[in-house]
């Protein structure tokens, strides 16, 4: 006689391979990570990151216009073209 069945074994028999899917995927499965958390982490890392690279980008362009202002002081007509 073989010995008691494995949990998963016993999930999977009464409710499915679906039911074991979603455990799994939310983490409830004991000692497997969650992969949907994982890719949560994971997107708030790139999104973070893109704020920051908006932001440089922003603060690198409003450097530029004043440096282009401050050369074409003496020259209003071309010193309209810094901010396009």
């Amino acid at each position: 006689m073989a010995g008691p069945r494995p949990w998963w074994a016993s999930l999977l028999a009464t409710h499915g391979l679906a039911t074991l899917l979603i455990l799994y995927l939310f983490g409830l499965v004991p000692g497997v990570p969650s992969p949907l958390m994982r890719f949560f982490r994971e997107h708030e890392a790139l999104a973070n990151v893109l704020t920051e690279h908006t932001q440089a980008t922003a603060d690198l362009l409003r450097t530029n216009r004043l440096i282009c202002r401050g050369v074409w002081q003496a020259a209003p007509v071309i010193q309209r073209e810094c901010d396009r």
